[in-house]
């Protein structure tokens, strides 16, 4: 066998090793923060290993660091806070009848970036990533702009309601997903006003409001 085939050869053992430790350090934080020690003896690496493998982990935003303990970083974070909430939307459809939609604020504009589908024949159509101005209304855009009358049914009701606002013909209802006191966005319901049984607010807000509140609590319950 050539040199070079063999220097080849022990290159990738060294590649394929670094990756089985690097999985046996992710799966070890995966449901709870560790030491490094603590890290070290369950993965059976040693001490050094771990702390080398672990700055990498931390630069590339795999693994983040608090007060002596490591947890699974802002990658696994945003995937995880992501699936939750495309779960919840699809909850929420499932219950309603009817699309629902995520939404956040980006300076003057809210980008939709999930939503899940009603596949009814007559509903709205919109597509992830759409961008609409806060100016242009909507409740969810009331929402997101803190307009003081989203402020006021937000006390009154638990959620925000409009019809015939930005399209005459469709209602929509909204809530905003509130995590450790921030606003993270908002949830949104748009369906025809033919379909209502009473307003979007009482046709589907206790719904919105159930289903928001345990989405609160696991998200606060992991992250």
């Amino acid at each position: 066998m050539e040199r070079e085939d063999l220097l080849g050869d022990a290159t990738q053992q060294s590649g394929n090793r670094t990756l089985d430790r690097t999985a046996a350090i992710l799966d070890a934080l995966e449901h709870e923060m560790l030491t490094l020690s603590e890290i070290a003896r369950r993965t059976a690496l040693s001490t050094s290993a771990v702390h080398r493998l672990l700055n990498s982990l931390e630069e590339l935003g795999f693994v983040r660091r608090s007060d002596g303990l490591f947890a699974l970083g802002a990658r696994f974070q945003r995937s995880t806070m992501e699936k939750a909430i495309r779960h919840t939307l699809a909850v929420i459809r499932d219950e309603t009848g009817e699309s629902c939609q995520f939404w956040v604020k980006l300076d003057r504009e809210r980008l939709c970036v999930a939503i899940a589908d009603s596949g009814h024949e007559l509903r709205p159509i919109l597509a992830e990533g759409t961008r609409i101005r806060l100016q242009d209304g909507g409740s969810a855009g009331l929402v997101l702009r803190n307009d003081e009358r989203a402020r006021d049914s937000l006390v009154r009701h638990g959620w925000v309601e409009t019809v015939d606002d930005r399209t005459p013909g469709l209602a929509s209802v909204s809530l905003p997903l509130i995590l450790r006191g921030s606003r993270y966005g908002v949830v949104c319901i748009v369906a025809p006003v033919s379909r209502l049984t009473e307003s979007p607010g009482r046709d589907f807000g206790p719904i919105m409001r159930r289903r928001l509140q345990g989405l609160r609590e696991e998200l606060d319950s992991r992250f």
